[in-house]
């Protein structure tokens, strides 16, 4: 079974004034001749980002990464909030990072709520 692909990824990247930056990407994946064969191939997956980094290290990050299927026609739409802040541990320069993410929009008895936490060492030349 071959699916045909069909992505479009738009990305506007900001930082010198502002230090904030916005990504947007689409993808959509679809088969018709599928709907031959099998169930049909497509679903759509859309994500948006927009971040700002402050003087003190601290970065704030708002996505989302919403995605559907064809059939059922059900929509997957997670609002995401991460925060994070550079910092060092001795000399070792780490970024310590917290986020979380509620499903506005989801089909029934799918997808729970989330929080993640992540410590990343940073090695800078």
């Amino acid at each position: 079974m071959r699916a045909t692909i069909f992505s479009v990824l738009l990305a506007c990247i900001a930082l010198p004034a502002s230090a904030a930056s916005e990504a947007d990407l689409a993808n959509k994946i679809s088969d018709p001749i599928s709907n031959l064969i099998s169930a049909p191939v497509s679903s759509t997956f859309v994500q948006g980002v927009i971040g700002h980094a402050s003087a003190d290290a601290t970065g704030f990050i708002s996505a989302s990464e919403s995605t559907s299927a064809w059939a059922p026609r059900h929509w997957t739409v997670p609002p995401i909030l991460t925060l994070s802040h550079v910092l060092s541990l001795g000399v070792q320069p780490m970024s310590v990072q917290l986020g979380g993410k509620y499903y506005a929009g989801r089909p029934e008895a799918n997808s729970s709520p989330g929080l993640g936490f992540a410590a990343v060492l940073q090695f800078p030349e």
